[in-house]
C-alpha cells in the first residue's frame, strides 16, 4: 500500500504541477490579452481624434465654399443692380468736390476688401479716415501684398474693368494727392495729369 500511496501521491503532485503550469499559462495569456486590449483602445482613441480632425477640416472646407458662394452672389447682385457701374461712374463725377468730401464718399461707398474680391479695380489704402495711397490692380490680393511696408489699417476697393483702371486711378491721385503715392509710376501719372512731358 505504501507503494500505491506513494504512486498516487506522485500522480497528484504531477497533476498539481500541470494545473499550476496551466494556470500560469492562462495568466500570461490574460496579461497579453490585457496589453493587446490597451493597445487597441489607444488605437481607437487615436482613430477617433483623426476622424474628428477630418470632420472639422471637411466642415471648414464647406464653410469656406459657402462664404465664397455668398461673396460671388454679392458681386453678381451688385453687377445686376448697377452698383458697380454707379461706383465707377461716381469716380468721375466727384472730381469737382473737395478731397475731404471725396475721401468720405470713398469710405462710405466702397466696400471693404475681403478674399472674395478677385477682380480688377482701383484700391485705396486708408489710415484712420484718410486715404494715404491710391493704386490699381488686375489681381487685388496679389497687389495688396506688395504694400506690406506701408502704414495703413484698412483697404477700400472700387471694382472696375481693366480698360478703366488708368483713368480712374489718375483721377483719384490728382484729386486726393495721397501722401504715400511717391513712386516713379505715380510721378509719371501726375506729370500726365498735369500735361507735363518728360
Amino acid at each position: 500500500m505504501t507503494e500505491k500511496a506513494s504512486s498516487l501521491r506522485w500522480e497528484v503532485m504531477e497533476e498539481r504541477k500541470r494545473s499550476l503550469a496551466a494556470i500560469e499559462l492562462h495568466r500570461e495569456m490574460l496579461s497579453q490579452a490585457s496589453e493587446d486590449l490597451k493597445f487597441l483602445n489607444a488605437g481607437i482613441k487615436e482613430l477617433e481624434c483623426l476622424t474628428e480632425t477630418r470632420r472639422r477640416l471637411i466642415q471648414k472646407r464647406w464653410d469656406t465654399r459657402k462664404e465664397l458662394r455668398v461673396a460671388k452672389n454679392k458681386l453678381i447682385d451688385m453687377r445686376k443692380s448697377g452698383e458697380i457701374k454707379r461706383l465707377c461712374s461716381s469716380a468721375f463725377m466727384v472730381v469737382q468736390k473737395s478731397s475731404v468730401e471725396v475721401e468720405s464718399k470713398i469710405i462710405r461707398k466702397a466696400f471693404e476688401i475681403d478674399r472674395s474680391v478677385l477682380r480688377s479695380g482701383v484700391y485705396f489704402l486708408l489710415s484712420g479716415k484718410n486715404v494715404v495711397y491710391v493704386g490699381q490692380a488686375v489681381k487685388m490680393l496679389r497687389r495688396i501684398g506688395d504694400h506690406s511696408e506701408k502704414q495703413f489699417d484698412r483697404i477700400a476697393f472700387i471694382p472696375c474693368h481693366e480698360s478703366e483702371l488708368n483713368e480712374i486711378e489718375r483721377a483719384f491721385i490728382n484729386l486726393l494727392d495721397p501722401v504715400l503715392n511717391i513712386d516713379g509710376s505715380t510721378m509719371k501719372t501726375r506729370r500726365e495729369i498735369n500735361g507735363v512731358s518728360q
